[in-house]
């Protein structure tokens, strides 16, 4: 980093704090279950756990005072426990706090070299090189533990962006007893770093903290990978990947089969342009890989593609290691295209790269791969995709909703786009993007891409998981609608056919609705109808004028009709969550994220 990259990261991290005033309020832990009565009725086939994540804790230390986080995406981790009983018509419920052992190291060393995604800290600039030199040494030193996985401290390093039932982990160093099934069950939260945590799969409590360098070696120096994997339900394979930063940043992609064993499939150190290109290129350019945000990926029956997006890090991912701060250290390339990296799952490493309209993705949707009638390899992408970069700012809040009677300060007169990103953002709240469709064509005379609207005004997709890497009809979403004057901003729940382009909703005033679980009614491929289940959203209910009446409940839609067929009271607060996962009694899959 140069003298004038380091004054206009302390700048750039001073006007990030200008705006990151948003008041947070921490989620209350129930570490023992609960009997909710269900209003309604569960379906008699709806029986299994439902657990979902996200930002918990930000007011830390003493009666939450000692340090304040503001920042959405950098609240301590918790995991929400739903386990559904339609036997006796009851939801048991339980939470917890990921990372105890952290907030504890935070509120003691407040200015310490904690790595955070987008809370801009107040440090003297002494204290602020001395941290990027803490950090450094940590980078070259490898994960914490060596070569064991962390045990001892498991809730050290908090995780709480996606929550996955049975994921790779290492087997346990130390002898527990296994007296109940849930002992024996694997339950892992994983973010967009090489840390995952290992909670047990009914108190919640962390148990273990390890990388993918504890699965394999070879993965243990690339300190960035992505919250959501991709899983073949048929080959039961897990894939992911690992960037390396610094002056020769690679992606490493891999995957881990059913009985562990990981194998490496390629590594990305440039992109590979075919010299076929045909339409729009999107000023292309051959040259090195550049380290960029990546939150989600696609796969197919045969290929992996991995985004090279224009959200790209500075200094080759450098400044990540030197700020501390994963948000400061990003830019928006104005001039280039989203690449995307066509890795084969089959052996051939790295196929091709090819360019499509400059976009950022935070959640794909399902993905698959055809050949056309002239031989042609075609790959088919859908994906929620942002126009530009401002999101990497605008996500700061997310969570907290306007209401109509906060400070009407939704369009500001003023703004600036250090880095190609609009500061501060336009909009207090989170506009979502549009569904897009992506469509690959290669091979070895001509390559092309394109893309087409699906819908618009759209994030967090799910699908029926039976559809997993097949061409699919139905996607349920949130879409976002804006504050008003008599109700508070609030994300409802879509269902959309891609075919007709009909969208049915749930929508209520006040009721800001999480990321659908769409449960299929039957996990036999063609037993039921690919619209047929159910819908879970973990929903808070908003006040529009006092947050102390706000509450939260667990939602249950007909996920055909988008009807209500049940619902519990939570309690009376509201829960920021981001992703969950549903297992059968049997803790088997259902609909993993």
């Amino acid at each position: 980093m140069t003298w004038k990259s380091f004054k206009e990261y302390i700048s750039l991290e001073s006007k990030l704090r200008e705006f990151q005033n948003t008041p947070f309020r921490n989620t209350p832990e129930v570490n023992d279950p609960i009997s909710l009565p269900v209003e309604g009725a569960i379906p008699e086939w709806l029986s299994g756990t439902l657990y979902r994540t996200g930002p918990g804790k930000f007011n830390l230390g003493k009666d939450g005072k000692e340090y304040m986080i503001k920042h959405a995406f950098d609240g301590h981790g918790f995991v929400h426990r739903f386990e559904l009983v339609p036997a006796e018509q009851v939801v048991h419920y339980n939470s917890r706090h990921l990372g105890k052992s952290a907030e504890k190291k935070l509120a003691k060393e407040p200015n310490g070299p904690t790595t955070f995604f987008g809370h801009a800290t107040d440090t003297s600039g002494f204290q602020w090189f001395t941290n990027a030199l803490r950090r450094f040494e940590a980078s070259i030193m490898g994960p914490p533990g060596g070569n064991k996985p962390n045990e001892d401290d498991p809730s050290a390093r908090p995780v709480g962006v996606t929550v996955t039932p049975n994921y790779p982990a290492p087997a346990s160093t130390k002898k527990r007893p296994v007296e109940t099934a849930e002992d024996a069950h694997v339950l892992v939260t994983k973010t967009d770093a090489n840390i995952l945590q290992k909670v047990h799969a009914k108190t919640l409590e962390p148990t273990m903290g390890y990388t993918y360098g504890h699965l394999d070696k070879r993965l243990a120096s690339g300190p960035l990978s992505a919250a959501h994997h991709q899983y073949d339900p048929e080959t039961k394979e897990v894939f992911n990947f690992v960037t390396n930063l610094g002056r020769k940043p690679s992606l490493v992609a891999f995957k881990v089969s059913a009985s562990g064993e990981t194998t490496i499939l390629a590594e990305i150190k440039q992109r590979k342009l075919p010299e076929n290109l045909q339409g729009n290129t999107y000023n292309a350019k051959e040259g090195d890989f550049v380290p960029t945000y990546i939150h989600a990926f696609w796969m197919t029956k045969n290929y992996i593609i991995f985004p090279e997006s224009p959200l790209q890090y500075t200094n080759n991912g450098l400044d990540i290691v030197l700020t501390g701060n994963l948000t400061a250290s990003m830019r928006w390339d104005n001039e280039g295209p989203m690449y995307l990296h066509v890795v084969s799952r089959h052996g051939d490493g790295h196929v091709t790269t090819l360019p499509v309209e400059p976009f950022y993705t935070f959640h794909t949707s399902n993905a698959w791969d055809t050949v056309d009638e002239q031989g042609n390899i075609q790959l088919h992408l859908d994906a929620c995709a942002f126009p530009d970069g401002d999101v990497a700012y605008s996500v700061h809040a997310f969570g907290h909703p306007v209401r109509p009677t906060d400070e009407p300060k939704i369009i500001r007169k003023t703004h600036t786009k250090p880095r190609g990103i609009t500061m501060p953002p336009v909009y207090d709240g989170l506009a979502f993007g549009d569904l897009k469709r992506y469509t690959l064509t290669w091979n070895t005379e001509k390559a092309s891409t394109s893309a087409t609207i699906l819908t618009r005004n759209v994030e967090f997709p799910r699908f029926n998981p039976l559809n997993t890497l097949k061409p699919y009809r139905y996607v349920w979403a949130n879409q976002q609608i804006m504050v008003s004057d008599t109700s508070c901003e609030r994300y409802n729940l879509v269902k959309i056919d891609l075919e007709t382009g009909k969208l049915t909703k749930f929508d209520k005033p006040g009721y800001a609705c999480s990321e659908p679980i769409f449960v299929p009614r039957s996990m036999k491929a063609g037993e039921k109808e690919e619209d047929e289940g159910a819908v879970l959203s973990l929903v808070n209910i908003l006040d529009t004028k006092d947050p102390e009446k706000d509450r939260c409940i667990l939602l249950i839609l007909d996920a055909q009709t988008m009807q209500e067929i049940g619902r519990c009271d939570v309690g009376d607060f509201t829960t920021t969550t981001f992703h969950g996962s549903f297992v059968d009694q049997h803790f088997e899959n259902v609909s993993m994220n």
